[in-house]
């Protein structure tokens, strides 16, 4: 009743409620948007296609934001657990100010040099890059990717185009720090024969989180003029000489 004193009003507050809607204000009419947050949670049971970073007032940075655009497969958690690609997110801190590592990052061609499981990336026209890579069992992988967000020495954000082999997207940020510039990778993809293909590249000491945190360390090495001598890969070595 009015004036009672059982009577309580709830507000939820919090990034959590104001992201939602944010992300709500964003979308266009019949369109649901996600965050990665949200996606992890229910990831398998919609499909989603990966729109890339974007801004979101009110956020320091920019974030991953997905568009619902239909339901999934599964219908039980251990189905979604086994329909999840790969998710990677780690960070490094280079002792090199923001623009000499993102010019570095921003130039493909240099990537194959930390990145192992990089045979090679090529730049095509219209901002499309062409990237080979070691697959399972040391089968090369192709796809075609084009840059989709970038805001200079801040944020370069990609995917690959529709169709392609492997379905990825990713974002690297550069952000000045005391000690030079930290970088954090967030990218995901699903990789050849969903999770047998994790599972096989596992073998091969591939684990992707593992993986990407090695990348990172050579990256480190290699701006900050401390990598050993051949490192990077063979096609990158032959690029060099």
């Amino acid at each position: 009743a009015i004036g009672s004193d059982l009577h309580i009003d709830y507000t939820a507050v919090g990034q959590t409620t104001h992201l939602a809607g944010r992300l709500e204000q964003m979308a266009v009419p019949g369109s649901i948007l996600v965050s990665a947050d949200t996606l992890a949670l229910a990831e398998g049971y919609v499909q989603v296609k990966p729109l890339g970073p974007m801004p979101v007032k009110g956020l320091p940075a920019p974030i991953e934001v997905y568009e619902v655009i239909g339901a999934g497969l599964v219908r039980s958690r251990l189905e979604a657990a086994a329909a999840r690609g790969v998710h990677v997110d780690d960070a490094v801190t280079i002792n090199r100010p923001p623009s000499e590592v993102y010019r570095f990052w921003r130039n493909f061609e240099n990537l194959p040099r930390f990145m192992n499981h990089l045979e090679s990336v090529s730049m095509r026209e219209a901002g499309i890059s062409h990237w080979v890579a070691k697959g399972p069992a040391g089968v090369p992988v192709e796809w075609d990717a084009r840059i989709i967000n970038e805001i200079e020495n801040s944020l370069i954000g990609w995917q690959s185009l529709e169709g392609s082999t492997v379905a990825t997207a990713g974002s690297v940020h550069f952000e000045e720090t005391p000690g030079g510039t930290q970088v954090r990778v967030h990218f995901q993809y699903d990789p050849p024969a969903g999770k047998l293909g994790a599972a096989v590249a596992r073998l091969f000491g591939e684990e992707p989180n593992v993986q990407v945190r090695e990348d990172l360390r050579r990256l480190k090495e290699i701006l900050e003029g401390n990598a050993p001598v051949g490192a990077g890969t063979s096609a990158a070595r032959r690029r060099a000489h």
